[in-house]
């Protein structure tokens, strides 16, 4: 049987496997929501560039009255997205305009080597 204590005011496992996958779980969580927040973001660029510019609209509106005349009222499925070549473009260079994820918010406490790349941790500042 575990024990569970209060760590950095979250609950953690005292063992070293529970740890880990408290780590990798909060991991994923934190993965899950940056792509839910990207996404929300990117759909809420495209709804404005959308009421910018009612003429490329109306150019995705009738794009997908054409591809529901295809379908014959069908659902649309995952392959049916090839069709909608015009409104793939507008998203590519909404996103283009308005990039979602252009700014990290985190700094290396140590340094790292990537491959041949090296990323040096930030020095102390002195003049205190």
């Amino acid at each position: 049987m575990r024990r569970r204590t209060e760590k950095r005011g979250s609950l953690s496992d005292e063992s070293d496997d529970s740890v880990n996958n408290s780590y990798q779980w909060r991991s994923s969580f934190s993965i899950c929501l940056q792509g839910v927040d990207t996404t929300t973001t990117a759909m809420g660029f495209f709804l404005n560039v959308m009421g910018l510019f009612p003429d490329i609209q109306q150019k995705v509106f009738e794009e997908d009255e054409n591809v529901q005349k295809l379908l014959n009222g069908d659902e649309v499925t995952f392959d049916d997205l090839r069709h909608y070549e015009y409104t793939e473009r507008v998203i590519k260079e909404t996103l283009r305009m308005f990039p979602v994820g252009a700014i990290l918010g985190r700094r290396t406490t140590e340094d790292l080597a990537f491959g041949k790349y090296w990323c040096s941790a930030p020095q102390p500042r002195s003049d205190k």
